[in-house]
C-alpha cells in the first residue's frame, strides 16, 4: 500500500495500498513533504561514478552514481557514520546536528525505516536545545513536520523561518512555498495548494516544485498533466542518480495504475528495476504487476525476496493478502502476525506518521473497530481526500454505509478525483438500497479507471488512484 507513490530520494512518509482498502499515492507516500529536498540530497550524496544511460520518457539521458540499491545504501551508511562521528566530537554544535538529521532522512527514505524518523524527532529536539534563542533546524523541522504528517507544527516552523532577517534564494523560497502548499493540500485546502504549488513553480522550476505540482494533477484526476510534471521535474535534475531516475519511473507508474493504464506501469516499473537494482520498493511493484498478469508464483517469491530484505509491513501486507487471496492461508499467518507487531510499534512511536497505513492492514488483515477508531483519527488531523476515502472504507466494513456515502459525496464535491472512491460510493448506495445511484457511480468510477472493477484490482496495494 502506498500512498504518495514511492517517496522521493529523500525523507519522506510511507505510502498506502490499494486494493479492497484504497490508501492512495503511496509511500507516499508518500511524500509530499519531502519532495523538494531531493535536489539537496543528490547534491549531498550523489556521487560521480557513470551509471548507463537512463531508458527515455523521465527526462534524463544520463545518470551518475551508485546504480544498485546495496551501493546507494552503503553510501548513505557511510555519511551516516561520517556526520555521526563529527557530532560526538563536538556535541554542542546544533549545525552539526542537523546535518545528522539530513543524513537520517536521506537512509529512512531508501529503508523506509521509522528507527530513523524517531531519532531525527530527539535529533532536532537536541539541536532546538543547544541553539541560540530564535535560531535552529527550523526549516529541516519544518520538512520533518510534514513528512509525520503534524501539520501544524510544520506551519510553526515556516512562520518562524518567514521572520528569518536573512531570507533564501528563489530556490530556498520555493521549497518553502512547496511546504505551505503541502500543509494546504493535507488540510484538504485544494485551491489554496495549487496556489502556493503554481508559485512554487515559478520561483523555481526544479524536482521539488514540479513533483509536487505532479501529485496535485494526479489526485485532481488530471494524468497526462501529472505525466507531463513528471518528466519536466525530471529534466530539471543536473546531476540525476539511478536512484532518482527509479523514482519518476514509479512516479509514471502510479499514473497508470491510478488511470487503469496496466500496460504503461509495467514499462515504467521494469524501467525503475533496469535503472536502480535490487530496490526493494521496486521490487515490491513488480511483484504487485506480476499478480495482475497472473502469475502468482512469481509475485510471491518476488514480494518474499522485498519483504526480507525490507522488513517493511506494507509489503508483507501485500504479501500476505496475495496469499489469502489464492487459499494459502497458512503461508499468510506469519506474514500478517509479523507486519501487525511492526504496525503496532510504529503507531506507539510515530501515530502521526503510521495512521495512513496502519488502517490499510487493519481493515483487509486485522480488525475493522480498530480500523475505524485510526482511520478516524488520521481523517482529523489531515482531513483531505486519502484520509476521507480511508474513513469511508472504515465506515463501509463497520456497517455504516449511510456515513461512508456522506463523506464520500464531500470528497466528490471538493475536486478529489478517484475511482476508488467512486468505486466505495456505488457499495454504499447499494447498500442503502439505490440501486440506480449504485449504477451511476459505477460509470463514474470506470470512467477514471477502466479496471477499477477488475477482480485482481485487490492486488493493487503500490500506486492505486
Amino acid at each position: 500500500m502506498t500512498d504518495v507513490t514511492a517517496p522521493p530520494p529523500s525523507t519522506g512518509p510511507e505510502r498506502p495500498h490499494g486494493g479492497s482498502t484504497s490508501r492512495l499515492w503511496k509511500f507516499v507516500i508518500l511524500l509530499l513533504a519531502a519532495a523538494t529536498l531531493v535536489a539537496l540530497a543528490i547534491r549531498l550524496f550523489g556521487g560521480s561514478e557513470d551509471a548507463p544511460p537512463v531508458p527515455e520518457g523521465i527526462g534524463i539521458d544520463r545518470v551518475v552514481g551508485p546504480d544498485s540499491y546495496a551501493l546507494e545504501l552503503a553510501r548513505t551508511e557511510t555519511t551516516v557514520a561520517n556526520t555521526r562521528q563529527r557530532l560526538e566530537n563536538a556535541p554542542d554544535q546544533w549545525l552539526l546536528r542537523e546535518a545528522y538529521t539530513g543524513a537520517l532522512s536521506r537512509r529512512a527514505s531508501l529503508t523506509g525505516n521509522y528507527t530513523d524518523l524517531a531519532a531525527i524527532d530527539r535529533e532536532l529536539a537536541r539541536a532546538f536545545q543547544d541553539a541560540p534563542t530564535g535560531a535552529g533546524p527550523i526549516v529541516s523541522a519544518a520538512a520533518h513536520a510534514i513528512t509525520v504528517h503534524r501539520l501544524d507544527d510544520a506551519e510553526r516552523y515556516l512562520d518562524q523561518a518567514d521572520r528569518f532577517a536573512v531570507q533564501p534564494n528563489d530556490a530556498g523560497r520555493a521549497e518553502w512555498l512547496g511546504m505551505r502548499g503541502d500543509i494546504a493540500f493535507y488540510r484538504g485546502n485544494y485551491d489554496e495548494a495549487l496556489r502556493y504549488y503554481r508559485a512554487s513553480v515559478r520561483l523555481s522550476e526544479d524536482i521539488g516544485s514540479l513533483t509536487r505540482l505532479s501529485t496535485y494533477e494526479l489526485k485532481h484526476g488530471r494524468f497526462d498533466e501529472a505525466e507531463a510534471d513528471i518528466r519536466r521535474a525530471g529534466a530539471t535534475a543536473k546531476t540525476p542518480s539511478p536512484y532518482l531516475a527509479a523514482f519518476f519511473f514509479l512516479r509514471l507508474a502510479d499514473v497508470g495504475l491510478a488511470s487503469g493504464d496496466w500496460a504503461m506501469a509495467a514499462r515504467n516499473i521494469a524501467a525503475a528495476n533496469r535503472a536502480f537494482e535490487g530496490w526493494w520498493l521496486a521490487e515490491a511493484y513488480q511483484a504487485q504487476m506480476l499478480a495482475l498478469q497472473g502469475d502468482v508464483n512469481g509475485a510471491v517469491a518476488l514480494y518474499t525476496k522485498a519483504a526480507n530484505q525490507s522488513n517493511d509491513p506494507q509489503v508483507m501486507d501485500a504479501l500476505a493478502a496475495l496469499l489469502r487471496a489464492n487459499g494459502r492461508i497458512a503461508e499468510a499467518k506469519p506474514w500478517i502476525a509479523k507486519a501487525q507487531g511492526i504496525w503496532d510499534r510504529r503507531m506507539a512511536a510515530l501515530p502521526s506518521a503510521a495512521r495512513g497505513h496502519a488502517v490499510e492492514h487493519e481493515l483487509a488483515l486485522g480488525d475493522p473497530t480498530k480500523a475505524l477508531r485510526i482511520a478516524a483519527a488520521d481523517f482529523a488531523a489531515r482531513p483531505h481526500g486519502q484520509t476521507a476515502i480511508m474513513l469511508a472504507s472504515a465506515e463501509l466494513a463497520n456497517g455504516q454505509p449511510e456515513k461512508a456515502l456522506a463523506l464520500l459525496k464531500q470528497v466528490d464535491r471538493s475536486g478529489w478525483v478517484s475511482a476508488r472512491a467512486w468505486a466505495l460510493r456505488a457499495e454504499a448506495e447499494a447498500l442503502m438500497g439505490d440501486g440506480k445511484a449504485s449504477d451511476a457511480a459505477r460509470a463514474e468510477a470506470e470512467k477514471i479507471d477502466p479496471k477499477i472493477f477488475d477482480p485482481a484490482q485487490s492486488y493493487i496495494w503500490f500506486g492505486h488512484g
